[in-house]
């Protein structure tokens, strides 16, 4: 018989401080001026441009602070959800 996983992953805690996600941008238009920011690096390391989540949960709604510099300093949220999943690797 083959490995198998059955049922359904619920929203939960991972029980960690942080989790960096080296490689991924997110990207918004700031609401109050229009100007376009960028949070993350696509570099594969982890550097101090890193997007790091503080106390994340899995697959549960939450948000991303952006912020806007250069004059405007303007903060906002996006919403987000980090889906976590698992697989057999056969």
């Amino acid at each position: 018989m083959a490995a198998a996983i059955k049922g359904e992953l619920h929203p939960g805690e991972l029980d960690i401080k942080r989790l960096y996600l080296p490689g991924l941008v997110i990207t918004d238009r700031c609401p109050n001026c229009g100007k376009e920011v960028t949070y993350g690096s696509p570099e594969k390391e982890s550097n101090n441009k890193t997007i790091c989540l503080s106390y994340p949960e899995a697959n549960t709604l939450t948000k991303f602070t952006m912020y806007c510099g250069d004059g405007c300093e303007h903060e906002w949220d996006i919403p987000i959800r980090l889906n976590v999943g698992i697989e057999i690797i056969q």
